[in-house]
């Protein structure tokens, strides 16, 4: 694949419609059955686009969001969770190939299909409202892999979180490059994950694996990284001794009419006999 003029690239009988850097179409592969009577037979709007093979009634369903999920290294991680929450069920009710990963689609100007268009744009919450919940939740209990953006997702969130404690290392020795090529070895081990009915293609891990890398190497320094461990042990403290009432408070050793010292003393020759 290669980014062409789009004089050149209307020829071709697949597009790319999304970028590594934003998500605009959800586009979902049909392949059991018409591809028009799968909106209906799911409860779910008609898409944006449909572009149907002539041969077998098969094709691709593109619903076009009006607001798109970005995946830089600035986007936050909320919106791309929804829409990956929202492009599995949709994928699960419309009976599309669980396997299909994109980013290629078929061209909606190709005369090998045929293509019907509602001009609709969607709001993310829109598509949300329209998903069979209890539906989906039936389905969802029948496919432990991941599906679509969901392999995205997990992958960007192990790594990051691998990140965060391998950049130290890195940043003692200045070496930005090291440490993109470090997280490139760990990414190619997490986009193969058993789990996933395929693994996720090699161009969105690199933009995964960029993005991680340049926001950890901005954010994060040796002084902060002390600073988060510091917070961390503290709430840890707190937690485990939040319901512990000190001895300072209630002073056993005054209701016994002796020092604070005697009181430490025998508890611990009590504990020695014990």
């Amino acid at each position: 694949m290669r980014k062409r003029p789009r004089a050149d690239a209307v020829r071709f009988r697949r597009l790319a419609f999304n970028t590594a850097a934003s998500k605009r179409w959800l586009v979902f592969d049909i392949d059991d059955c018409d591809a028009m009577d799968a909106p209906h037979d799911a409860s779910l709007p008609m898409p944006t686009l449909a572009i149907v093979n002539r041969r077998d009634g098969h094709g691709h369903l593109a619903y076009r969001l009006r607001s798109p999920v970005t995946f830089s290294d600035r986007a936050r991680e909320a919106p791309r969770r929804f829409v990956a929450d929202v492009e599995r069920d949709m994928t699960l009710l419309l009976g599309a190939d669980r396997a299909y990963t994109g980013p290629l689609a078929k061209n909606p100007l190709h005369r090998d299909f045929r293509t019907f268009a509602t001009n609709r744009d969607f709001e993310l919450r829109e598509l949300a409202a329209h998903v069979d919940r209890d539906a989906a939740h039936a389905l969802r209990a029948t496919c432990s892999r991941e599906i679509g953006l969901g392999r995205n997702c997990t992958v960007f969130n192990d790594l990051r979180v691998y990140a965060y404690r391998a950049v130290i290392n890195f940043k003692r020795r200045d070496d930005f490059r090291g440490f993109l090529h470090r997280l490139a070895a760990v990414a190619d081990d997490l986009r193969q994950n058993p789990a996933f009915m395929t693994p996720l293609p090699q161009t969105e891990t690199i933009g995964i694996v960029r993005s991680v890398a340049r926001w950890t190497w901005k954010n994060f320094s040796i002084d902060r990284f002390i600073s988060i461990q510091r917070s961390r042990g503290i709430k840890s403290s707190q937690k485990r001794w939040s319901d512990h009432v000190s001895l300072d408070v209630t002073r056993p050793w005054e209701a016994e009419g002796i020092s604070r010292a005697t009181w430490f003393r025998r508890k611990r020759a009590a504990s020695n006999v014990a």
